[in-house]
């Protein structure tokens, strides 16, 4: 499908559909994961590049609504072909390209708009750790099937690439697989990592009277003279909710006497196959088989806003991003960087792309034990917290701001015929 014409012959402005699981809630309000951030950071170049942009979300119910500028179009639609019902509705609408926020909801057969797609790096590369089995959704039966599971999400995912004009990557782990296994795709996957402005953030310190109350806990450690360590993750087995006492455990038993760390974990327990509830009980069976130190070593805020996070950084000494498996471009990770605050984290996904061993934090492999000995090393010497923490925030003015992520997705969509001809 190419742009409509108008009576005299000029080209009108393309419209480009954008394609996603979830954007706004029944009541018009975002969501607060980076995915649903990055879409309308793109979103919102498309339409700057003159291109009318529509975002249709699956949802309960049937509804539009406008949100900064653009216009969100909601209706029911089954997971397992969420692609190809909003994709009709989209073409419906006369949308003459159509992006999918995820690649791997690109569908067969599908003619007419220019198709692009945003990869989010890879998520079926979950080992299983027989350790923790209890995580698994199906447990041991569920992980036996794992080997199966990732060779089908795989060839979907470069199946995917195939249909695609474009494909942006939000880190190089797609770009290694299509060279890997499909090299004649490679000039389609266009790596365009995410960028964070929280730095730019001038508002309220940790300390200043006012700030959330849900930040008491991290406040009150600092002011004991604890190590705050704060842990950006949500509850899950590929977060690595299953490391998290063992961690905890290791690291107390680490550190000198008088040398106390504080683990804050700020998300949510994760309802994946239904395994929220799940995913707590278990977290507090295995602290209370640990020792005391380590459970007093814990805390749960159960959920922190967004606009919470700089000053939950900026309380903090040590971020932690213990991925166990599927990691794109960490956002956390990024945040933390830029306001100064060194990174402990697994050499898993995208977290390879952005995190520098000995330079702005340590990268270590996925392992409770590498993570707790890197935690506690920083624990113990200010100095080098101080010196990674300087060069994270070096490293994210100089490449990962939103100005240098605006370029380079300005040229993706350039490339995807996006822009205005007018």
């Amino acid at each position: 499908m190419t742009p409509e014409r108008s009576d005299r012959g000029a080209v009108t402005r393309p419209h480009v559909g954008f394609i996603t699981e979830s954007f706004l809630d029944s009541h018009g309000r975002t969501f607060e994961g980076g995915a649903e951030r990055h879409l309308l950071s793109l979103a919102t170049v498309a339409s700057e590049l003159g291109a009318q942009v529509t975002v249709y979300q699956r949802s309960h119910g049937n509804w539009e609504r406008i949100y900064e500028g653009v216009k969100v179009v909601a209706q029911p639609a089954p997971l397992a072909s969420l692609g190809r019902v909003l994709a009709r509705r989209a073409v419906a609408d006369n949308c003459t390209h159509l992006h999918f926020q995820y690649l791997e909801r690109v569908p067969w057969g599908l003619s007419g708009p220019t198709l692009t797609a945003t990869s989010h790096g890879i998520y079926w590369d979950t080992p299983y750790d027989d350790k923790y089995r209890a995580w698994y959704p199906g447990g041991r039966l569920g992980g036996l099937g794992l080997p199966a599971w990732r060779l089908h999400q795989r060839n979907r995912c470069l199946l995917a690439v195939g249909r695609c004009k474009r494909v942006l990557s939000v880190d190089t782990s797609l770009l290694r697989l299509v060279q890997s296994h499909r090299p004649e795709l490679r000039e389609r996957v266009e790596v365009v990592m995410n960028f964070t402005d929280l730095a730019d953030d001038q508002g309220a310190g940790p300390d200043t009277p006012g700030t959330d109350a849900c930040l008491q806990p991290l406040l009150d450690a600092r002011r004991q003279g604890h190590t705050v360590v704060l842990v950006p993750r949500n509850l899950s087995l590929v977060r690595g909710g299953g490391w998290l006492p063992d961690l905890a455990e290791r690291a107390v038993a680490t550190l000198p006497p008088g040398n106390q760390c504080d683990f804050f974990l700020t998300g949510v327990a994760v309802d994946v196959y239904g395994q929220a509830k799940r995913y707590t009980t278990l977290l507090q069976r295995e602290l209370q088989s640990r020792s005391e130190a380590a459970r007093a070593s814990m805390h749960l805020l159960g959920g922190l806003p967004h606009s919470a996070m700089a000053a939950a950084y900026r309380a903090s000494d040590i971020v932690l991003i213990p991925t166990f498996a599927c990691e794109g471009t960490s956002l956390a990770a990024l945040e933390a960087m830029g306001l100064g605050v060194p990174v402990v984290a697994t050499n898993v996904g995208g977290l390879n792309d952005i995190v520098r061993d000995g330079v702005t934090g340590f990268l270590v492999p996925p392992d409770p034990q590498a993570l707790a000995s890197a935690v506690a090393r920083l624990a113990e010497n200010s100095e080098l917290r101080l010196r990674l923490g300087a060069e994270g925030r070096r490293m994210v003015a100089g490449a990962f701001t939103r100005e240098h992520w605006r370029t380079r997705a300005e040229g993706f969509a350039c490339r995807a015929g996006w822009a205005s001809a007018n």
